[in-house]
């Protein structure tokens, strides 16, 4: 049996769920964090898309597994 979606943790406490992702309007923004400058990383139709966009440049940027959404599906040998 799943737990109720409002028992279940979260990966951030924004309104999407997601580490660096927003809603705006019906879209999602991904954005990161690079030496204190906010990026935008683009725009995309479901949250689930911003989260992998935000992963990449994530990981491009030598994160580590704690700043990502989904730690998981990183590549092998990743820090």
């Amino acid at each position: 049996m799943r737990m109720p979606k409002s028992k279940r943790k979260r990966r951030s406490n924004n309104a999407s769920g997601y580490i660096g992702v927003t809603s705006r309007g019906k879209k999602y923004q991904a954005y990161i964090h690079n030496n204190s400058k906010k990026e935008n990383i683009g725009t995309y139709d479901t949250a689930k898309q911003a989260a992998k966009a935000y992963d990449a440049a994530a990981i491009e940027l030598g994160r580590p597994l704690a700043k990502l959404n989904y730690p998981k599906k990183v590549p092998p040998g990743y820090i």
